[in-house]
């Protein structure tokens, strides 16, 4: 959302749509009736009962055209009415009225009809799904009935137009109907002749019938094709906020013609009113679809031989209650317990996510020869046969050779299948945290107060430091490395150290080099923090090359130890912060930039860096040997830290998402909030976001501590939990949406139909939860925006003008 200086742009999603609401004032109650004011200009103000058709305009009150006015009346008030807005039941009538009479009006009056009866002008009917290809012919304006009123329609059957790519909304329409047809090649080429049309000075489409005024009409069509083909614009906060500034307050019409200055030009009408609508309340298209995570690990004695996973956590499917076998879920399949390997089921999970609009399955997938595997086979020959896309989940690693092999395996096994979903001609691979986290090296040791983002830790437990690697944008000092905090708990130091030893050659001489720093100032002197450097042949590290208070504006500390004396021993090193101040607990923060151990060739003996992942070696070896997949990876643990998480894994992977954001949150705001920075940041790498949608979580069937588990049940609330993140994904506008999941049963995050929820709930199908919740979330939204709108502005040209060292530890 961009935040202009004559609005704000808020962003609603209703039913199955993705609204834009725009307020020229500060009140949100405001912001939030402006297209239900359009609808009921139309309802109220335009409609005409005994007719049942909506007039021209006001200004023109006995004059009613079939195409486009009441054409797209009719689209705009069914739309108006699958949101869900507050005058829904009234546009649904009128809705239904108008397109009863256009249908028999059409038939009366012999006019081209399109496949529902509906009457056509060989190019505003591309709006609604039809194909009208051009080139495009000079209008004809056709009057059907003059008496106590006036009836016409508008048919493009003149003589062909030179000229037809002049005109911005005839480039529209051409986009629209190359898309509907398939040929989005074409699409994008109309539409980017179009969009070359914009005027910044102006705020309008300078095409070849622009004079002195613009059409606000243009503007909407522009919009909504841009959400149909999934293309953004660079001005559509501009865009939106010119279309809304034609609207009248007296009625909610909006107006077609208007000057440079904003000055509006006539009269409200439907024309304009009802294609606004259409843009304003059709959901941008998602770059690459929609996504549902797919778990092929049930087995049956049926078909595998055994029960797997349905007995999982001691439950006996075996044992029969009321028709319910006991299973490790709590909810209950409505096809029964099955077995994943039997393509009668895939072939009906495969019809229920196509009517829910689900693009592709995400198949769990465990190894070469694992049970996923099997099923996997199966799985591509029901996505062949029934023309649907698959690709998989990597949900585990142990090495990046295995890692290497497992991907070879999977590229060169299902690489030619037709139905591997790919982006680019590039075969799609999601990597689940744990796959990438087993990657991170295990070489050192944390052990702090709290952790990098400010949670308390636990005094008893030590950890990898990998899981501690901090990046720059999130500390007071940035690093040059990214770095490893370490706190001290009040009796005991905080410490970063050697996981193992570290084995020095005899006859050779050697150093050991540190960049220390205070890099966080939250208090004053008396509770300073305090800096070891240690070394010993055990993991207390008896010997102390270095011992200060180190302060805020000293700035980075960089050492170099002459360590000979060690030769020809195992050795641990330990960075140890204490409290330096004056009384017995530190608010700062001491932090380790490198710590590294080398030998007078300059070659590095000691371990690998604190955050030196393995997928990296893991993509350059699939690149060496010919293949590039297109990776979207988990970030879950980065949730305070996605720039260094994309910063650090930019050049191997193409995308990012996190496999369940309840994890993270369980308040929609901070889910919007992560959602939000995470498409912005991978969008300035370059990077595809795609957002997660969860129906609800309740692993209460499978959990060893069922009183814990009841604590994080995540009711579904008859699908307000699902309808609440899909108007979050839609908000932040992804390239993309992964649903969590289509049947992971342990879990209860499934959407395939059980005998609780014996429906599959329609991806983009989503219902108005209420507009009070939905107005709090956007004021809310709002304010947040504009608070972090300039920090954020200033980290992305930190990160812009930075310049990465050479040094042999930059591992960010």
């Amino acid at each position: 959302m961009k935040i202009t200086a004559s609005g704000i742009i808020l962003i609603l999603l209703f039913t199955s749509t993705l609204s834009s609401l725009h307020s020229s004032q500060s009140s949100g109650s405001e912001s939030l009736t402006m297209v239900e004011k359009a609808v009921n200009f139309l309802v109220n103000n335009q409609f005409n009962r005994s007719l049942g058709l909506c007039r021209e305009a006001p200004s023109v009150a006995n004059t009613y055209w079939l195409v486009s006015d009441n054409l797209w009346a009719w689209e705009a008030l069914k739309v108006a009415n699958e949101c869900g807005l507050s005058n829904a039941a009234e546009a649904a009538a009128a809705a239904d009225m108008i397109k009863a009479r256009l249908i028999e009006l059409a038939v009366q009056y012999g006019l081209p009809r399109d496949a529902e009866g509906l009457p056509i002008s060989y190019a505003h009917e591309a709006v609604l799904g039809n194909i009208a290809l051009p080139p495009y012919r000079t209008g004809t304006n056709s009057v059907m009935y003059k008496d106590d009123y006036v009836l016409n329609t508008t048919m493009l059957n003149g003589t062909v137009m030179s000229d037809w790519a002049q005109y911005a909304d005839l480039l529209l329409y051409a986009a629209l109907s190359y898309h509907w047809q398939g040929n989005d090649s074409d699409a994008l080429g109309y539409y980017s002749n179009a969009t070359k049309m914009w005027n910044e000075t102006g705020i309008g489409l300078q095409d070849k019938a622009a004079d002195e005024t613009y059409n606000t009409y243009k503007l909407a069509l522009l919009l909504y094709t841009s959400k149909v083909l999934g293309e953004s614009l660079a001005f559509e906060s501009e865009l939106v906020d010119r279309i809304f500034s034609q609207q009248r307050e007296s009625d909610g019409g909006l107006v077609t013609n208007y000057f440079a200055n904003g000055t509006l030009d006539g009269d409200a009408n439907t024309e304009t009113t009802s294609i606004s609508i259409i843009a304003l309340l059709t959901p941008p298209k998602a770059r690459l679809g929609t996504f549902a995570f797919y778990y092929p690990w049930y087995g049956t004695p049926s078909l595998s031989g055994y029960w797997r996973h349905w007995n999982d956590a001691n439950h006996n499917p075996d044992n029969i209650t009321d028709g319910r076998r006991d299973v490790a879920a709590s909810d209950y399949p409505l096809l029964d317990v099955y077995d994943s390997n039997n393509e009668t089921v895939i072939e009906q999970h495969v019809k229920w996510a196509k009517e829910a609009g689900i693009d592709c399955f995400v198949v769990s997938w465990w190894g070469i020869n694992d049970f996923t595997d099997n099923a996997s086979r199966h799985i591509r020959n029901v996505c062949e046969r029934d023309d649907f896309n698959f690709t998989f989940y990597l949900e585990n690693t142990t090495s990046i050779n295995q890692t290497v092999e497992d991907l070879t395996y999977l590229l060169n096994q299902y690489g030619n299948s037709s139905s591997w979903y790919r982006v680019d001609g590039r075969p799609v691979i999601f990597v689940y945290s744990r796959a990438r986290s087993n990657l991170n090296p295990q070489a050192w040791i944390w052990h702090a107060c709290t952790d990098n983002i400010g949670n308390d830790a636990d005094p008893n437990t030590t950890e990898n430091a990998a899981e501690q690697w901090l990046p720059s944008e999130e500390v007071r000092k940035p690093p040059r490395h990214g770095i490893i905090p370490f706190q001290p708990f009040k009796s005991t130091p905080g410490y970063v150290e050697s996981a193992s030893p570290i084995h020095l050659q005899p006859g050779e001489e050697y150093w050991l080099n540190v960049g220390v720093s205070d890099i966080r100032n939250d208090s004053e002197i008396w509770s300073d923090v305090g800096v070891r450097i240690k070394i010993g042949l055990g993991a207390t590290c008896n010997d102390t090359l270095y011992d200060q208070v180190v302060n805020f504006t000293d700035g980075w500390h960089d050492m170099s130890f002459n360590i000979t004396g060690y030769a020809g021993q195992d050795v641990y090193v330990r960075a140890e912060s204490y409290n330096g101040g004056l009384v017995n607990w530190s608010s700062e923060w001491a932090a380790v930039d490198y710590f590294f151990v080398n030998n007078s060739r300059g070659e590095i003996v000691s371990p690998d860096a604190f955050f030196d992942n393995g997928w990296n070696e893991v993509v350059r070896e699939i690149r060496e040997n010919g293949a590039n997949p297109y990776v979207i990876m988990d970030f879950e643990g980065f949730e305070g830290r996605v720039e260094g998480f994309i910063d650090y894994f930019q050049e191997y992977i193409d995308g990012i998402h996190v496999y369940n954001p309840l994890d993270f949150s369980r308040n929609p705001l901070e889910v919007y909030d992560l959602y939000h920075e995470a498409c912005e940041l991978a969008h300035s790498y370059d990077k595809t976001f795609i957002a997660t949608i969860v129906p609800g979580f309740n692993n209460v069937a499978t959990s060893s501590n069922r009183t814990e588990a009841f604590e994080h049940v995540v009711q579904r609330r008859n699908g307000a939990c699902y309808n609440s993140f899909w108007m979050i994904a839609h908000a932040c506008q992804p390239d993309g949406y992964a649903i969590t999941s289509f049947n992971e049963w342990h879990e209860g995050t499934e959407i395939e139909p059980s005998l609780e929820y014996p429906y599959v709930p329609e991806s983009l199908s989503i219902i108005l939860l209420t507009l009070i919740m939905t107005a709090t979330l956007l004021l809310a939204v709002t304010v947040r925006r504009r608070k972090q709108a300039g920090t954020r502005r200033l980290r992305h040209q930190r990160r812009r003008t930075q310049t990465r060292s050479s040094h042999a530890l930059t591992h960010l």
